[in-house]
């Protein structure tokens, strides 16, 4: 059972989890624009040919 006392623990644990996973999720943002930045910038790629598939259901 959570007691009062509990919940100040919590929300910092909560918090520094939350704290973590938004670092992480920026370096990976960053890492990404890394990457691709490069491919997006390259001159004549006005556009990308692909091939779409229809749907598929399980």
């Amino acid at each position: 059972m959570t007691t009062a006392s509990d919940l100040p623990a919590r929300r910092r644990r909560h918090a520094r989890l939350i704290a973590a996973l938004t670092t992480l999720i920026g370096a990976c943002a960053e890492a990404a624009g890394a990457v691709y930045q490069p491919i997006a910038a390259a001159p004549g790629q006005d556009h990308v040919e692909g091939t779409l598939w229809p749907p598929m259901f399980a």
